[in-house]
């Protein structure tokens, strides 16, 4: 006796096309995979252009700090650490 699932040819849900939707799934997937690494590109570009401009703000407080003699008031500037926000996504 032949299982329902033996036979290719059969659809498991009449009207259901399974090859179909396969090929539907797996390019979708596909999709999702290339935009997810333009996003992490993206990202990686956005990480870099901030970085430099952290450095940028602390070499000119470094600098303000030597022309002054002391030590600056306030906060030093921060910069995000991106290894940590992605750990938490």
């Amino acid at each position: 006796m032949k299982k329902a699932g033996d036979s290719p040819e059969r659809e498991p849900v009449p009207g259901m096309k399974v090859g179909e939707d396969v090929a539907l799934r797996q390019a979708r997937l596909r999709q999702i995979g290339r935009v997810k690494a333009e996003l992490e590109a993206r990202e990686q570009a956005r990480y870099e252009a901030e970085l430099q401009e952290y450095d940028a703000k602390l070499a000119k407080r470094q600098e303000r700090e030597q022309k002054s003699g002391n030590k600056l008031g306030g906060k030093a500037p921060k910069h995000r650490n991106l290894d940590r926000e992605i750990a938490t996504r």
